[in-house]
């Protein structure tokens, strides 16, 4: 058995935290607000869409500012972003006695990512949910042996021949963290003060040669825990209340 292993990382590791902690806040009357801010340090691992606990509150200002009678919310939401994926692709090899070849094919995937949005006082600003991040990584590999026995004279063999099996291992797997921003709103809204909260979703899922599988787990040579998720880390909120903003539908 030959085994290929190829591994791409750049490991950046993450502290899971399970619950989020109230937000230390420090500001004036939420009357008198026109901006708000607020920052989160824990770091949140996400489920995958379907499951149980998908959804998570990553930021929640319950009293954030108040705005006038045509005013408008936009938020800045900057945060960490990091992901995981990791495919093993196994192929074993069948002879063929009429060709004299042995071979097999299969192809993996696995796809993580992150979607984010912002909702005031309830509803979902605009333009919804964003994603964040995300990577799709596909590992095909195919095999094919020939095998010959040949005559004295040189001829292919009829009579005589060997059978080739094969099985091959490729594993992939990358690691990956980076920082992106996105901005926010809903408006008007009226005199009020509003509450905002962000949410987050994970989309995680595996597959072998197009059906849905399970995500494979392991641990290589000098890579502790290779999986497929997606996790949050560092993140800012910026609110302010908007007197002038519009939206542009056109594609």
């Amino acid at each position: 058995m030959s085994r290929m292993i190829i591994k791409l990382s750049i490991v950046l590791p993450l502290i899971v935290v399970i619950a989020l902690t109230a937000p230390n806040v420090g500001a004036q009357n939420a009357a008198s607000n026109k901006a708000f801010m607020l920052a989160g340090t824990n770091s949140i691992t996400l489920a995958g869409v379907g499951a149980a606990d998908g959804e998570v509150t990553i930021l929640s200002v319950p009293a954030a500012l108040k705005t006038s009678s045509n005013g408008a919310v936009s938020a800045s939401l900057s945060l960490e972003c990091a992901l995981w994926t990791y495919t093993q692709n196994v192929v074993t090899t069948t002879y063929n006695t009429t060709t004299r070849k042995s071979s097999g094919s299969s192809i993996t995937t696995a796809h993580a990512g992150v979607e984010v949005w912002v909702e005031i006082d309830g509803k979902e600003a605009e333009p919804g949910k964003v994603v964040y991040c995300e990577r799709l990584q596909a590992v095909g590999l195919s095999i094919v042996n020939t095998c010959g026995i040949y005559n004295t004279d040189g001829t292919v063999s009829t009579t005589n021949y060997c059978v080739v099996n094969d099985t091959v291992t490729l594993d992939l797997f990358q690691a990956t963290k980076n920082a992106n921003s996105f901005n926010f709103y809903l408006g008007p809204l009226g005199t009020s003060i509003h509450s905002v909260v962000v949410k987050a979703k994970g989309f995680i899922e595996c597959s072998k040669d197009g059906s849905k599988a399970d995500c494979p787990a392991n641990i290589l040579t000098s890579f502790a825990d290779a999986k497929t998720a997606a996790a949050i880390g560092k993140r800012t909120l910026i609110v302010e209340e908007q007197q002038n903003w519009g939206s542009d539908s056109h594609p």
